[in-house]
């Protein structure tokens, strides 16, 4: 995901890629479905909803349209 959020803010995007699994990294697919599927929910709905309060409050950032 650090690849694609640096893509993005390459092209001039505010990127932001919140850390669901607490500094937890691996490239295997079966590691990361292990992950995945211990992952809590309301813990990553938490940390999803603060990245959107972080961005909503970002002065780049347009709420409500398109660029």
């Amino acid at each position: 995901m650090e690849g694609v959020g640096d893509a993005l803010a390459a092209e001039g995007f505010v990127a932001l890629a919140p850390d669901l699994y607490r500094g937890v990294e691996t490239a295997k697919p079966d590691e990361a479905a292990k992950l995945m599927m211990v992952l809590s929910m309301e813990q990553a709905a938490k940390a999803m909803v603060g990245a959107v309060d972080f961005l909503a409050a970002h002065p780049a950032v347009q709420v409500g349209g398109s660029a």
